[in-house]
């Protein structure tokens, strides 16, 4: 799934000896179906071949917008192999996102965050203006743990930014229909059966996502020694004033 960082989870078909079954892949584990002997079942067989012979792609996801390369020439003046999409801030947000280029950065981990990082800009709909807003931004998405309290709410605590930490323009759970993208919830049958946010038990990995006012540059780039250590410097400074502002928070 780390060469398709908006997919919620894959669908892969194991086959044993004779026997066979499909596995549902996601960011809390695996999921298998019962086993069917190919020869004895061989109208399931057929049907599930058929079923997995559709490759959906980006475009097929209901929880991202992609651009087609008439609509990014508009946008952006240039079409790119990548495409480009629109996606949601997170929490209750309304505004989107549009995405430049491919991500910075992805995790390969299978059952672990899943954190990936893009460069955004600002996606409007508004007939006096033109949609894609000037000013590159920083959008961070991540499976979190509804156990631990939301990256959002951590930098939404914080007062005063120092100079090593990100500036947080917004971001919080990301919801489909009104509800947060959660493991729970993509594994259930019907609609009713989601759970609202703040009554996920036992923990759950969430979708979660930010947005960054602040557009950095990797410390393999420095230009001196000083600049290097400048910037770990900054993280530190950063990282004591948020578990400062946490400590804060729990007393």
């Amino acid at each position: 799934m780390s060469a398709r960082p908006f997919m919620l989870f894959c669908v892969r078909f194991l086959i044993f000896g004779t026997e066979f079954c499909v596995g549902i892949f996601d960011r809390d584990g695996i999921t298998f179906s019962p086993a069917y002997d190919m020869f004895q079942d061989t109208e399931t067989f057929i049907r599930v071949v058929r079923s997995l012979a559709c490759n959906l792609s980006i475009e097929d996801i209901p929880t991202v917008r992609v651009f087609t390369d008439v609509e990014a020439q508009k946008l952006t003046g240039h079409t790119e192999v990548y495409p480009h999409v629109v996606v949601s801030s997170g929490d209750s947000n309304p505004r989107q996102w549009c995405t430049i280029g491919p991500p910075i950065w992805t995790s390969l981990s299978f059952l672990g965050r899943g954190t990936n990082v893009w460069r955004v800009r600002e996606y409007v709909v508004d007939v006096n203006q033109e949609p894609l807003l000037r000013g590159d931004m920083i959008m961070k998405t991540a499976w979190r743990s509804s156990a631990r309290t939301p990256e959002s709410d951590i930098y939404m605590s914080i007062d005063q930014f120092p100079v090593g930490l990100a500036k947080f323009e917004c971001g919080g759970d990301v919801k489909y229909a009104g509800y947060p993208i959660t493991m729970q919830n993509l594994r259930s049958h019907a609609v009713h059966n989601f759970l609202p946010e703040g009554d996920i038990h036992p923990p759950t990995p969430v979708l979660h996502r930010l947005i960054l006012g602040t557009v950095g540059r990797p410390l393999w780039e420095y230009t001196s020694d000083f600049d290097l250590l400048a910037r770990f410097r900054d993280a530190l400074q950063g990282e004591h004033l948020v578990w400062m502002s946490r400590a804060v928070r729990s007393s």
